[in-house]
């Protein structure tokens, strides 16, 4: 996590600072609309930040690789390399990233 330092109002007469710690997530999924959605909900939430985003999973590992996120959030099923191969892969080579799975699909083994 980056920590970053906001003025923050003690009392109307004094100001201190507290730290923040913000949460860097990179979004990956094929869909595009998805990934905007999700951007637009997290984009409203102030500790997080989104720093990028990837449409599978080859992308998805490049883009840790050059903007080391806290957070991947990871759909599962995409084109070239899917979330579950990117997800071992990422955890093999960046141990420290944590991975939010996402999924539309319901069946036992894709869950």
């Amino acid at each position: 996590m980056r920590v970053n330092w906001c003025p923050h109002l003690v009392n109307a007469r004094e100001a201190a600072y507290v730290e923040i710690s913000v949460i860097r997530v990179l979004l990956v999924d094929d869909h595009a609309v998805v990934r905007g959605g999700l951007r637009f909900f997290l984009d409203g939430v102030p500790d997080i930040e989104v720093v990028g985003e990837a449409g599978n999973g080859v992308q998805a590992l490049a883009q840790v690789a050059a903007l080391v996120p806290d957070v991947v959030v990871m759909d599962i099923v995409m084109p070239e390399m899917d979330g579950i191969a990117a997800t071992q892969q990422l955890h093999q080579r960046f141990s420290h990233v944590h991975v939010l799975a996402l999924t539309s699909f319901a069946e036992g083994e894709l869950v």
